[in-house]
């Protein structure tokens, strides 16, 4: 089990999401408050948010190592992007491909499974059982 724990857990995807904020700083500090753009880097930051969390939550033999190097290639690839705006202040980087980045690493990052809490299946088998005894008197 340690393998895949390691695997998760020194994966370069984290420093790489370190690097993104890090650029997203740096890039709304020069943006002007221009309002298309800051709507863009602050949806950046929930996503890396969400990504973050998904990854600290998952359960290390559930995780594939294809989704963790899937994530890593667009979040760096969106770090590139926003390099490529402070360098040129081409608001296509931002606009198509920062966003197109963004996306496709949520959508990576929804494959990783997350492990349930005991409060989470507490309830499931107390709904399952309320739902039972709710068919029996029906059918009684």
């Amino acid at each position: 089990m340690w393998i895949w724990e390691e695997q998760l857990k020194n994966h370069p995807v984290h420093s790489r999401i370190v690097e993104l904020e890090e650029k997203l700083q740096e890039t709304l500090a020069v943006i002007n408050n221009a309002a298309d753009l800051l709507e863009i880097l602050q949806r950046s930051e929930v996503v890396l948010l969400f990504i973050k969390n998904r990854l600290s939550e998952a359960d290390p033999n559930l995780v594939s190592g294809n989704v963790l190097g899937a994530i890593d290639q667009q979040i760096s690839s969106a770090t590139q992007q926003l390099t490529s705006y402070l360098s040129n202040k081409n608001i296509a980087h931002i606009k198509n491909n920062l966003v197109s980045n963004i996306d496709a690493a949520l959508a990576q990052a929804n494959a990783i499974p997350i492990r349930s809490k005991r409060g989470d299946i507490k309830q499931l088998i107390e709904e399952a059982e309320q739902y039972r005894d709710f068919i029996r008197n029906l059918i009684k």
